[in-house]
């Protein structure tokens, strides 16, 4: 395992010892941060989150000891040095702004044509953030929607261990299926926030992470 997580929290000491260390430290943490991201609030919910999501996590942790138990999480945070933890998360925390990308899907303004029947331009760009400029931009082709042309996008870039945040308003229901699943590859993390503007998603988030 590689990438911002392990550079931040390598230097974490695992405070267990002998046969209590069969789980990996780092990869414990990983299971439970993405939990946490996902609304799970306590150790009971990350064993279960674990277990729900068994095959994405195998695509890139080793589990070599299978799944951690809800008391085996319960065990590590209280034994964990807070000090020492928050220390670490704050450099994760850090690492994070440096080199991010980001995607908007936007439907260009008076792009239509309404006497040769042709609808808007939609188009997706991605931004280097760390750069401030504009790496890459597709229009969404015929068949697709903006959360598939964003996809095809990344693609086209190298993307280990970057943070890719998007912004893909999505109005239709029929669009919802490939939204509930947001997997992300073995390098790289996509985060997509909830708008105001689209009430349906925001109703549907609570039941989809319970």
């Amino acid at each position: 395992m590689s990438g911002l997580f392990h550079i931040s929290f390598q230097g974490l000491p695992d405070p267990r010892a002998g046969n209590a260390r069969r789980h990996d430290l780092l990869e414990m943490l990983t299971i439970a941060l993405k939990a946490s991201i996902c609304g799970a609030e306590s150790c009971v919910a990350f064993a279960l989150f674990a277990r729900d999501r068994r095959a994405l996590f195998e695509e890139f942790l080793e589990l070599k000891s299978g799944l951690p138990s809800h008391h085996t999480f319960s065990r590590i945070f209280r034994l964990l040095e807070p000090v020492a933890f928050a220390r670490c998360f704050e450099q994760f925390l850090g690492h994070l702004g440096e080199d991010g990308a980001g995607v908007l899907a936007i439907s260009l303004r008076c792009s239509f044509d309404r006497a040769a029947g042709c609808s808007a331009l939609h188009v997706v760009t991605a931004f280097a953030s760390g750069a401030r400029m504009v790496a890459g931009q597709r229009s969404v082709a015929a068949g697709e929607n903006k959360i598939t042309a964003a996809r095809a996008l990344l693609q086209l870039f190298t993307l280990k261990s970057v943070l890719v945040t998007a912004a893909c308003p999505q109005r239709h229901a029929r669009h919802q299926k490939q939204q509930r699943n947001p997997r992300t590859t073995k390098t790289r993390r996509l985060v997509r926030g909830l708008r105001k503007s689209n009430p349906r998603s925001n109703a549907m988030a609570p039941h989809h992470w319970r």
